[in-house]
């Protein structure tokens, strides 16, 4: 065995770390899948790419204006137990949608107000497993750390898509939608009673100011404002192709579902081979080189999909988009952790992380309206140079130490 292969085994050797990775990676499978299901669900229902967009936003914007009140949760009572409550709601309230559905009683502005209410409870789990790790782990093992947990981002991408899109080809939109619910209800399964590994709650300042001390922390934090403009960029381009690719393949290639999931399914499998290769080594103080990379690669993807060429272009496009994820998440991961202290990593991870996904609604909500107008090109375009946007602000805006 190499070194290299060592320390993966001995991050796993870690009381909880297993078992927090199953968890996470189910969680991350229902985010992942619910993205395409919920475009290709209100496209088969609505016909209607803007509404597509909008519902984007819905399910995530909530999230990102309570993510200082969340993040003041996550260090006042831990995170396992919170994390359960967002997993569980999501498999209520997805489940709820498909019932609807199949009732009959699913309009637009139902549908609008069941994702106004999931997203709300996001932050919980998706700042809450992430900020296990810095926690649980030694610092020795970060950046190993660091490359499983964009794994698991990128293994939900590669699961994802493909699961929804082949549920939606063969059964139809409102089984999607189920599959969905029943992923995140296995999540909750696995959390439950995981217990926190985070020590016990801080309950010495009251909530409200707590959240507003993390709030303010990240505005004053140079690193953290760099990366909440660099990464909502990146993020914005996420959600250009969110919408986009879906509509491009039902213009150009049929319309197929499954088709669109193994789109989805060719970036996840690029992305986690570059993750894993990029978590082999030491990130620390070469972060900004590797989100410029990263980025750079997004870009240049992203660019090749507004050709509108044959479908091996768009599967070279995807590809070279997949590349620039691994130097990217595991960067941006490790620069979160290194300069945060332990304390204020909750609510500063969520508020950041937050500031960094309001990207991915605006960027679907823009897609929608360019492809709805049939501008789909122009939505490619729009998204790689975004990308190429990050390249240029990295080294400004995050400073190097």
């Amino acid at each position: 065995m190499t070194s290299i292969d060592s320390s993966y085994r001995s991050l796993f050797a870690i009381s909880g770390v297993s078992r927090i990775t199953v968890g996470l990676l189910l969680g991350r499978v229902g985010s992942s899948m619910w993205q395409l299901v919920l475009v290709l669900f209100v496209l088969q229902r609505f016909h209607s790419p803007a509404l597509a967009g909008v519902s984007v936003v819905a399910g995530q914007v909530p999230g990102k204006v309570v993510s200082p009140l969340a993040g003041a949760l996550l260090d006042r009572y831990g995170r396992s137990y919170l994390v359960l409550v967002d997993y569980s709601l999501a498999a209520v309230l997805i489940g709820g949608i498909a019932w609807l559905a199949v009732a009959g009683l699913l309009s637009s502005g139902v549908l609008i107000g069941l994702l106004l209410l999931a997203g709300t409870t996001q932050p919980l789990s998706q700042t809450g497993m992430r900020s296990i790790f810095p926690i649980l782990i030694p610092r020795q093992l970060w950046d190993r750390a660091n490359a499983l947990d964009s794994s698991t981002d990128v293994i939900a991408t590669l699961i994802g898509p493909a699961l929804g899109g082949a549920v939606i080809g063969i059964a139809g939109a409102v089984a999607g939608v189920v599959a969905v619910a029943a992923v995140f209800a296995g999540a909750a399964l696995v959390t439950f009673r995981l217990g926190d590994p985070t020590g016990a709650p801080a309950l010495g300042e009251r909530l409200f100011s707590s959240a507003w001390r993390g709030l303010r922390y990240v505005v004053s934090h140079p690193t953290l404002r760099g990366l909440a403009v660099v990464v909502a960029l990146l993020n914005a381009r996420v959600g250009v192709l969110l919408v986009a690719i879906p509509v491009l393949v039902q213009h150009q290639f049929g319309g197929s579902a499954s088709l669109t999931g193994l789109i989805f399914a060719l970036y996840g499998v690029v992305g986690l081979v570059s993750g894993v290769v990029v978590g082999q080594h030491n990130s620390e103080l070469r972060e900004r080189s590797f989100i410029v990379a990263g980025s750079g690669l997004m870009g240049v993807g992203t660019l090749l999909l507004a050709v509108h060429g044959p479908f091996l272009l768009v599967l070279l496009g995807v590809s070279i988009s997949g590349l620039g994820v691994g130097p990217a998440n595991v960067s941006m991961f490790g620069l979160r952790q290194r300069r945060i202290p332990p304390e204020m990593l909750g609510r500063a991870l969520a508020v950041s992380m937050a500031l960094n996904g309001l990207g991915t609604p605006l960027g679907a909500a823009l897609a929608g309206g360019l492809c709805a107008t049939g501008q789909t090109t122009i939505a490619f375009i729009v998204g790689g140079l975004m990308s190429l946007l990050a390249v240029g602000l990295t080294v400004p805006l995050i400073p190097f130490r």
